[in-house]
């Protein structure tokens, strides 16, 4: 659950620095953990967009039941419904 509300704090986080600094929207977020090592170099939001626009890209390395916690490119137009669980949980809509 812990993780679920750091999600939420980093969604709006970006959408007031959106709102208040940028005035416009990201058009991806990225999320990684502080301890990430990437293996090779990462292939850059470029070659994932045109691979594939809507697709939330995460490392399918964890296992075959659940997500990958330690990053996510997010396509902006997604980021609240994947940073946004937390509102879920607690509005009882989840």
């Amino acid at each position: 659950l812990a993780q679920y509300r750091s999600f939420q704090d980093c969604a709006e986080a970006v959408q007031w620095h959106e709102r208040n600094v940028l005035h416009h929207e990201y058009s991806y977020v990225v999320a990684s953990r502080w301890d990430l090592q990437w293996l090779i170099p990462f292939p850059g939001l470029p070659l994932l967009q045109s691979t594939d626009p809507d697709s939330v890209w995460v490392p399918g390395t964890q296992g075959d039941f659940y997500a990958n916690d330690r990053f996510a490119a997010v396509p902006r137009r997604h980021a609240d419904a994947y940073f946004g669980v937390w509102q879920l949980i607690v509005s009882g809509r989840s």
